[in-house]
Parts: structure tokens; C-alpha cells; sequence
């Protein structure tokens, strides 16, 4: 199963460890205007848990088949 950051790094053109990651999405969240950022962050409150709840559920599922 591939790991989630080499994605991300397959994308930029070369493997992006756990710190290459989170400057590169740092520098994104700093481009995005401040008003949108205060709509991700409220869409985030309101649908993260839901969403971190199923993919809890889908890793379990799938860990005990």
C-alpha cells in the first residue's frame, strides 16, 4: 500500500519527507486570501469530525479483514 506523502512528493517531482511536506502546504496556506482561509477553517470545524469518524471506521474495517 503506497504511502500518503510520496503523492504528494511524486507530484513535485521528487519523494517530500514529513518536513519538505509541511513546508510546501505552509507556503499554499499562506497564499490563499485570509477570507477564504476563515471559510476552510469553518468548513474544517464542521465536517472534520464526521470525516475523521469515517476514516477511522474504513481503517478498522479494513484492518480486521
Amino acid at each position: 500500500m503506497p504511502r500518503l506523502g510520496n503523492k504528494l512528493g511524486s507530484k513535485l517531482g521528487r519523494r517530500a519527507g514529513p518536513l519538505g511536506t509541511a513546508v510546501t502546504v505552509w507556503k499554499l496556506w499562506k497564499r490563499i486570501p485570509p477570507k477564504h482561509r476563515k471559510r476552510l477553517l469553518a468548513q474544517v470545524r464542521k465536517h472534520g469530525p464526521r470525516l475523521v469518524k469515517q476514516a477511522y471506521a474504513a481503517r478498522t474495517k479494513s484492518k480486521r479483514v
